[in-house]
């Protein structure tokens, strides 16, 4: 399992990047060439979305998402133990609603890509 967390954080991290540069890209582009980069928002916002989503297996492996620590932390270990588990149940079935096969297809704005697949890796 870690593993697969690390590889999904890496790629999460190779998203990240890559979004820096096609923005840069596009700013520099637009402002001194007067030619931005076709589709950046699109792109920019699904290599977003991808580097959102596969930084949380990292997260979730280690322990470290978000959660209201303050009352977490007060709760005895029982009660920790459940809301952990509510936490993940909640996430599985969030996943599960998101690649559900009768998602609407529709499509981006300028480059037609089909949403149900950046959809697919949004987080919950």
């Amino acid at each position: 399992m870690k593993f697969v967390s690390l590889a999904a954080a890496g790629l999460a991290g190779i998203a990240l990047v890559l979004l820096a540069i096609i923005g840069t890209a596009d700013v520099i582009g637009a402002s001194f060439l007067g030619i931005p980069v076709p589709g950046t928002v699109e792109i920019g916002a699904s290599l977003m979305v991808a580097g959102i989503a596969l930084g949380l297996p990292l997260a979730q492996y280690a322990r470290r998402h978000v959660r209201v620590e303050i009352f977490i932390d007060r709760l005895p270990r029982r009660a920790r133990a459940v809301l952990d588990i509510l936490a993940q149940l909640s996430l599985a079935v969030a996943q599960w609603l998101r690649l559900n096969p009768y998602t609407k297809h529709d499509s981006v704005l300028k480059l037609s890509l089909p949403m149900a697949n950046v959809r697919r890796l949004q987080p919950a």
